[in-house]
């Protein structure tokens, strides 16, 4: 898939709403974000991506208040982009991995 595809809806709210680039959320610069964003592709991406057959069709990331920080501060949300259209079984599965990370109040 084209990259400029891959992340037009991270590019979107990056722009609109004034988030981190999409590589700032999928892999942020600093150790502590970064350990966090790894964690949550660790327990929500890659059970979503085989509960999808292993598509690879969701990019899971963090939205911190400071990802460049090496400090391992909770996340304000965890954030998912999905690729292509998802079934509401998945949606909540998603929210139900998201719930029992326990590590940030939102999903995105």
């Amino acid at each position: 898939m084209d990259q400029n595809l891959k992340h037009s809806l991270l590019d979107k709210v990056h722009k609109e709403l004034g988030w981190p680039e999409a590589a700032e959320i999928l892999k942020p610069s600093g150790a502590g974000s970064r350990m966090l964003a790894e964690l949550v592709q660790r327990k929500i991406q890659i059970p979503l991506n085989q509960k999808m057959k292993g598509f690879n069709d969701v990019n899971i990331g963090i939205l911190s208040r400071n990802s460049l920080s090496d400090d391992t501060i909770p996340p304000l949300a965890i954030v998912c982009e999905f690729i292509r259209p998802v079934s509401s079984e998945i949606i909540c599965e998603a929210h139900r991995l998201a719930w029992n990370f326990s590590h940030a109040p939102m999903l995105i």
